[in-house]
């Protein structure tokens, strides 16, 4: 079954937790919430952003008392739990916790999806970011960004970098990058982090990208070292990597994370939950499970959510037309 089949099958099974309640108002004075809140998860439980969101809602059910309920609605890219949102009642109670790619990355890729960003959701709480790496194996001659981006322009189109899947914001960084480099890689696609990290120690290829959370464990035995990250600026802890952005300029790309809502969802609610979601990101239990994942919290208003949606589309809408991918 190719990727197109397995997404449009998801999609059509798609269409085919409680305390004892007390209440907080909205900025309005209603009320809310006033039964058990729904957080739509597009990835499987036990994931990493699964384990941050699980810690939130029991935050959350604390401060409200009232139960926050993870939904895990995993397959198609994300477009099985989008559409989970899309289908629900506008009830003030029922939101997703989504990735990036499957706002920004999928409906530049997979047809006929079901939802619409703009017209079908609004942003509630930017929520965190996931640090996105080029790593090699220990003992790669590679000792910086710009030596990589040599060894591919003198073997064009042969240096074959492990992604976790085409379409993937780690297969599509990688595009990025080689545009932004001037070089064309060989993205060799695997189905997922594991596999894509053993074919580099391996040997099979000469470098991985992922995110840095399931890179750490491998760095740290000593089998893999991170040669470049895809940050804007350096995460704590990463500050000795060197910013691939410095010798391929304008290559920024940061996993995201951020709960959305249908439209129609009260005003006074999302400013509730956006406060809610942003005080929540600094307990101390979030913290230890953001430091664990190598995750990182990412607060503010609605509005800052909005435009770094708008600027994430028009980046990849730029990327996907010279890269000449479409829908399919």
């Amino acid at each position: 079954m190719d990727r197109r089949q397995f997404v449009q099958n998801g999609i059509a099974l798609a269409l085919a937790s409680t305390v004892a309640p007390a209440f907080a108002q909205t900025a309005s004075g209603a009320k809310w919430p006033t039964k058990p809140v729904r957080l739509i998860v597009p990835f499987p439980g036990g994931s990493a952003p699964d384990v941050i969101v699980r810690h939130v809602a029991q935050v959350l059910g604390e401060k409200w008392k009232q139960t926050a309920i993870v939904d895990n609605r995993p397959g198609g890219s994300g477009v099985i739990g989008l559409n989970n949102l899309l289908t629900s009642p506008v009830d003030d109670h029922t939101f997703a916790f989504t990735q990036g790619s499957a706002i920004s990355i999928v409906p530049r890729t997979i047809k006929n999806i079901p939802f619409n960003i703009e017209r079908d959701f609004v942003p509630v709480s930017f929520s965190m970011l996931a640090p996105l790496v080029l790593a090699v194996p220990v003992d790669s001659p590679y000792k910086s960004v710009q030596q990589f981006i040599d060894a591919a322009k003198a073997r064009p189109g042969a240096l074959p970098v492990a992604d976790v899947g085409v379409y993937s914001y780690p297969h599509l960084a990688g595009e990025f990058f080689g545009l932004n480099a001037n070089v064309k890689f060989l993205h060799i696609h695997f189905t997922g982090g594991p596999p894509a990290i053993q074919a580099t120690i391996g040997g099979h290829t000469e470098a991985v990208i992922e995110g840095m959370g399931p890179i750490l464990p491998f760095v740290q035995s000593g089998r893999l070292r991170v040669l470049g990250s895809f940050g804007s600026e350096p995460y704590p802890g990463l500050e000795k990597v060197e910013l691939i952005s410095k010798s391929a300029p304008k290559t920024v790309i940061d996993g995201w994370f951020a709960t959305i809502a249908r439209k129609g969802t009260s005003a006074s609610v999302i400013e509730r939950l956006n406060a809610d979601i942003n005080q929540a990101m600094d307990a101390p239990e979030v913290q230890r499970a953001l430091k664990e994942q190598v995750l990182f919290a990412r607060k503010g208003p609605p509005s800052d959510l909005k435009k770094w949606i708008d600027d994430e589309n028009a980046k990849w809408g730029v990327v996907m037309d010279r890269l000449g991918i479409k829908p399919e």
